[in-house]
Parts: structure tokens; C-alpha cells; sequence
């Protein structure tokens, strides 16, 4: 008998026709309290028989265990708890100890280039954070990538996408909300049937929901959000450690939606800093909402990639019509909403007064409300994308 690993880090021992379960197994060092820590579940036949939190390590602890399984199921055939539970614990022990498994360099002769799930939003196997104020439609993007990644049709946002399994873990709304932002996405594409993609209604960390980790399926994972998702401990290291060794242990392709910090005069995602670092790539999203229509106007900005290049902004329009019950969400141009200019970078800022025709650098200033110097540094230092006619500068990329 052998442990076998499950996909939502657990280890499972069977032993006769039960079922021996250690779960957030960790290694603590020091004191009273060092070992292997485990909470064992035992069940049999499916049905539950006793679980509790066991240091594997202890001797004492493993008799306990035993005497107390003896004496709590009953089996068919008798079974010998003393051995059954040593040799599991024993076995826990080593997995524990053991480290992981090495890898060579020189056995990935070709390495494939970055992909995408949705381009350029979501690396396809990696972390993606959203970040950005309160009401600022990050999760209803969140939901239009669910939509957009569960039929394989980027129609809605008009992007590349592909296809893939979703699972949509929520803090903040209910299934009810998810169902009517989708169904309304449909309405808006001229449909009738929408999408379908499994929805968990989460009320505790995701590092306490064990059982949830092992229902997901392997694909497209949304957390909205993150602070209730790491439990409320988003400052001290603990907390963005522990998540992001959970997050690990998802397969696929993963999307953390975030809040921003309050104070500053640049947002940044509320908590550590660690949560930017671990992170693959980062996008901080910024709305502005018409008065008297509710139209909202949202825009992406990309913040940080550790994998493959910074992509320009983007932006759409939502549309909502109540009377209809539709959403229709249609791409536009950054430089149509001049709300969203402060967020561009200085040479973005410039590229977007250039694309309305040539401008003499004191024109630029005016326009995009820049200094001088920093004007004349930025169009000489991007000559790949800004030329020169006489007194007048042009865009040579209208990226």
C-alpha cells in the first residue's frame, strides 16, 4: 500500500476498504511543536469516521490515532489500526521530507514561447491579477472572460480566445448575479442560450477549503476576490505566502481579481507587496460611468509582465439596457474618453494627442498637459515609434 497524491494536495492512503486522508500536510520546525501536522480524515465506504489535526511525527500521536479508530469503526475483517496507522503516518513523514522533484534544463530542448487563453490578458498556465477601486467593473470583465472562455468566442470583447473549463470562485455576489451578468451578455450578442461554467459560492479562505480545491476543474480559474480569498490577512507575509502555495496547486491558467490601496497618489493592490511580485502579469482596470445612462467606459492598463512584452491599453464601452435585459460591450479607442489619459505612460499620453494629426512640441504640452522637457525626452527616446517633419512630430507606429 502507497500514498497517492491528490490534485488538490492531499495524500490518500487506502487501507482494507477505508480510506486514510492527510490533508494541508506542513512541516513545522522547532519546539514542542515540530513534524509533520496533518489533518487525517478516515472514511469507510464513503462514510465519514473521525477526523482531527495529528502531529504524523509523534509517536504518541500515532496511538492515539490507532486506539481511537479501533474502537470507533467497524470492520468486516479486523484490521491491525497500530500498523496501518504507522505505516501511512511513516509514509506521510517521508513525502513530506522528501522534497521535489528535479528537473533538468538541458531535457526541455524546446521550450514553447508564452501563449495566451484570452491575448493579452490572460497567459495561458500562469497568474493574472485585476486590479482596481470599488465599483470599477473588474468583476464584470471577470465574468465576460468566463463567458468568453467557456464557448471559445472572443465576440464579446473581441478578442483571441480559447477554449477552456471554468471554475468562478466567489466571495462577493451570488450564483443569482453571476446567471443574470451572463444571461445579459447573451441577450446583448443576439442570443438566447448562454454559456454554462461552474460556479462555487466560497465563504472561507481558499486555504481552508480543501474540498473545493479537489471539485475544481482543471482549466480557467476566477478568485473574486482576493482579500476575502486570503482570509483578510493581505499585510503580514503569511498571508499572501499561503495563497499563492494554494494558487500553485491549481492547474490551469489562473485570475485574481483585487482591490487597490486607499492612500497614494498611485494605485497599487491592497496588502503586500508580495502580491504584486508573485504575480505573472498584472492589470490595473479604471472606469469612468456616464451620468443619467450608467454606461460604463473601462479601461486596462498593464501594470507588469514577467512573461513576454507590456501590451498597450484597451478599452470598451458597457452598455446596459434594463429594459431589454442586455449588455452589449463594444471596444473603443482610449484616447475617445479623456478621463483615462492621466493613467497613460507619458509616450502613450503623446501617441494618443498624435493620433488627431502632426504637433510641434509646445502643441503636445498643451494638449496632453506635459512638460516640456519631459515631451522633447520621450518623442527622442522612442524614435521607433515618434518622427520628426520640420518643427512637427508624427506617429511612425499607431500602436
Amino acid at each position: 500500500m502507497t500514498l497517492t497524491a491528490d490534485r488538490d494536495g492531499s495524500f490518500v492512503f487506502p487501507v482494507a476498504d477505508l480510506e486514510v486522508r492527510f490533508i494541508r500536510p506542513r512541516l513545522a520546525r522547532g519546539g514542542v511543536h515540530s513534524g509533520v501536522w496533518s489533518d487525517v480524515a478516515v472514511s469507510h465506504g464513503g462514510a465519514h469516521v473521525h477526523e482531527a489535526r495529528y502531529n504524523l511525527s509523534s509517536l504518541t500521536s500515532r496511538r492515539e490515532l490507532a486506539k481511537y479508530l479501533a474502537s470507533r469503526a467497524e470492520l468486516p475483517k479486523p484490521l491491525n489500526w497500530t500498523d496501518a496507522i504507522e505505516t501511512a503516518a511513516t509514509l506521510m513523514c517521508r513525502e513530506m521530507h522528501k522534497g521535489k522533484v528535479v528537473t533538468h534544463i538541458a531535457d526541455c530542448p524546446n521550450p514553447a514561447e508564452p501563449s495566451y487563453l484570452v491575448k493579452p490578458l490572460l497567459l495561458r498556465d500562469k497568474l493574472t491579477i485585476f486590479y482596481g477601486e470599488g465599483e470599477g467593473a473588474k468583476s464584470l470583465v471577470a465574468v465576460a472572460l468566463a463567458y468568453c472562455v467557456s464557448t471559445g468566442e472572443g465576440d464579446l470583447l473581441g478578442l483571441t480566445v480559447a477554449e477552456d473549463a471554468v471554475n468562478y470562485l466567489d466571495w462577493e455576489t451570488d450564483d443569482e448575479e453571476i446567471a443574470r451578468r451572463t444571461k445579459r451578455f447573451a441577450a446583448g450578442l443576439g442570443l438566447e442560450v448562454w454559456p454554462d461554467f461552474n460556479y462555487f459560492r466560497m465563504d472561507v479562505p481558499l486555504v481552508d477549503d480543501t474540498e473545493t480545491m479537489r471539485n475544481l476543474a482543471p482549466g480557467f480559474t476566477i478568485i473574486d476576490s482576493l482579500g476575502p480569498a486570503c482570509g483578510g490577512d493581505t499585510i503580514r507575509p503569511e498571508g499572501p505566502t499561503n495563497f499563492w502555495n494554494t494558487v500553485r496547486r491549481l492547474q490551469g491558467t489562473v485570475l485574481v481579481i483585487a482591490q487597490t490601496q486607499k492612500d497614494g497618489p498611485k494605485k497599487t493592490i491592497f496588502g503586500s507587496g508580495m502580491f504584486h511580485y508573485m504575480a505573472r502579469s498584472v492589470w490595473e482596470a479604471v472606469n469612468v460611468v456616464e451620468d443619467g445612462t450608467g454606461t460604463i467606459h473601462l479601461a486596462m492598463f498593464h501594470r507588469k509582465s514577467n512573461v513576454g512584452r507590456h501590451w498597450p491599453p484597451m478599452a470598451w464601452r458597457f452598455e446596459f439596457d434594463d429594459t431589454a435585459c442586455t449588455t452589449l460591450v463594444r471596444p473603443e479607442q482610449l484616447a475617445a474618453i479623456p478621463e483615462m489619459t492621466s493613467h497613460l505612460s507619458v509616450q502613450d499620453q503623446i501617441a494618443a494627442v498624435l493620433r488627431g494629426g502632426s504637433r510641434t512640441v509646445g502643441d503636445i504640452c498643451a494638449e496632453a498637459d506635459l512638460k516640456e522637457n519631459t515631451v522633447r525626452g520621450t518623442l527622442r527616446r522612442y524614435h521607433n515609434r515618434f518622427v520628426k517633419n520640420g518643427e512637427q512630430w508624427g506617429l511612425l507606429s499607431n500602436r
